[in-house]
């Protein structure tokens, strides 16, 4: 399927669906500790839809999901990345007190997950940790960070590092497209 669009796969699906058992896993025994208390899990939509489904099957304990959407205001006319704003329909009852897992596909530079980290805070809740699929290398906007911002993001559980690549499948898109590749792959750079 769409053989041309990949350089080369670096996690096929079977190795994808281990590394969301790992994780199970971890937020499993993390979460049970907790008395069967109600724990509010927030993807951030779209890249982390498939990863999501799998995940939520998989757990056992009390969960409340919710989704949430990230749009860059800027990204579409100016090609800039500064201008990120949070769509949701997510009230202060549902998550003043609560325990909130936030999940996401992949971890770049932080600053999508730094949006949602800040909006969520400021609903008050009793907990945040954030759980993601991959973990890109550390690149230079990464460094840029952590010079400016010595309270970078924390990633409490992740399955596996991926390089500094263009990547998509499993959810994640190039363009808006490949999302529903089940392995992850470098994606073949395209001209516009």
């Amino acid at each position: 399927m769409f053989r041309n669009c990949f350089i080369k796969i670096i996690y096929p699906y079977d190795d994808i669906i281990g590394f969301i058992n790992k994780i199970s896993n971890n937020l499993n025994a993390y979460y049970k500790s907790f008395n069967d208390e109600e724990i509010v899990i927030i993807a951030v939509l779209e890249g982390s839809i498939t990863f999501a489904g799998y995940l939520l099957m998989t757990l056992d304990f009390n969960v409340i999901f919710k989704s949430l959407k990230v749009i860059n205001e800027d990204y579409a006319n100016l090609g800039r990345r500064d201008n990120l704003k949070v769509i949701a329909n997510i009230s202060t009852n549902e998550i003043k007190n609560k325990r909130v897992l936030i999940i996401d596909t992949l971890i770049d530079t932080g600053k999508t997950l730094n949006c949602v980290y800040r909006y969520i805070k400021d609903f008050e809740p009793k907990d945040i940790k954030i759980c993601t699929l991959f973990k890109k290398e550390v690149n230079k906007e990464n460094d840029l960070l952590r010079m400016h911002n010595k309270d970078l993001l924390k990633v409490d559980w992740y399955g596996a590092k991926i390089p500094n690549q263009w990547v998509a499948g499993f959810g994640l898109d190039s363009r808006n497209k490949y999302r529903n590749i089940k392995h992850l792959g470098v994606v073949r750079i395209e001209k516009r």
